[in-house]
């Protein structure tokens, strides 16, 4: 069994068709055992139709642990693949700390348990290990409040990558190129880096900070031909402002609400959805690039 992981934005949406969860609580890890075996398993599954990788990861700690309090941070896209078949399938990985457990719904699982230790009888021998020692990189199990500090340190890190490797592709480019768009119905770079700017402006100066956001801000403006160094500096600026917030944030101010498309978000799950979010502009912004240098374009993970 071979497990690969990828940078998110490396894989497209649409290819990753499941999701796994690895859940801690008061420092334990809690394992699932199915109604038809008899080993252990965290919880995940299926994504189902119309349903975000996100939607589909509280649906499935829900359903396979009861767990009704919670917050849950995406860590990476893997993929699994067997030795005989090259063939990948594509999942994402999440680690959830969680901090009150309803009873187990009537589904697939017929108990949960908390464990010091991982157990060895596990569902996905081949697989677990190589995720629990991943998100193990990202936590320490030891440390006590891990809920709002593990928050920050890995959004940080996630929102400088952004930044650094969105930089990195620019820069390889001329301003013919960065300007330039597959077809009339796609976007372009200049677009997608304004995109960037104004859901900054919407979901963190104004949504979070509680800022005055003047309509020029917030709007996004096409088709108009964009620098070099304008588009160097507006991710600069754009990616700086949320690492600031991140790093001063408090836990207060994560558990606030703000109101989305006419629903309540917290904070914290609207700064994982800027994650994410800006992370699928990224590998767009990667594809364009590509498409521009061909075989010249260098990778902006080395």
């Amino acid at each position: 069994m071979d497990v690969r992981f990828y940078d998110f934005g490396a894989i497209p949406d649409s290819l990753i068709k499941y999701v796994v969860i690895l859940v801690r609580y008061q420092n334990k890890w809690v394992l699932s055992k199915h109604k038809d075996r008899t080993t252990w398993e965290f919880a995940g599954g299926h994504r189902e139709k119309g349903e975000s990788l996100d939607e589909s990861a509280s649906r499935e700690l829900f359903e396979e642990t009861g767990a009704i309090d919670f917050s849950i941070i995406p860590v990476s896209i893997y993929s699994v693949s067997h030795v005989d078949d090259k063939t990948e399938s594509f999942g994402q990985l999440y680690i959830s700390m969680v901090n009150k457990f309803d009873q187990l719904p009537d589904f697939e699982m017929s108990e949960i348990r908390a464990f010091e230790h991982i157990p060895e009888n596990l569902t996905y021998p081949g697989i677990y290990p190589a995720l629990i020692e991943l998100v193990t990189q990202h936590i320490t199990v030891e440390q006590r409040p891990m809920k709002y500090d593990f928050n920050r340190v890995w959004l940080a890190k996630k929102f400088e990558e952004i930044q650094r490797r969105t930089l990195k592709a620019i820069e390889q480019l001329d301003e013919d190129q960065l300007n330039w768009k597959p077809n009339d119905h796609s976007h372009s770079i200049p677009d997608l880096i304004r995109h960037i700017e104004g859901n900054m402006h919407r979901r963190i100066r104004m949504g979070i900070l509680n800022e005055v956001v003047t309509l020029d801000q917030v709007k996004e403006r096409t088709e108009a031909f964009m620098t070099i160094s304008e588009a160097k500096l507006i991710i600069q600026h754009t990616l700086q402002i949320i690492i600031n917030v991140v790093e001063d944030i408090s836990d207060e101010t994560l558990d606030e609400f703000q109101t989305v498309r006419g629903k309540q978000r917290t904070n914290l799950d609207m700064l994982h959805q800027c994650a994410a979010h800006y992370s699928e502009h990224m590998g767009q912004i990667f594809y364009i690039a590509k498409q521009c240098l061909g075989e010249n374009y260098q990778s902006t993970s080395v």
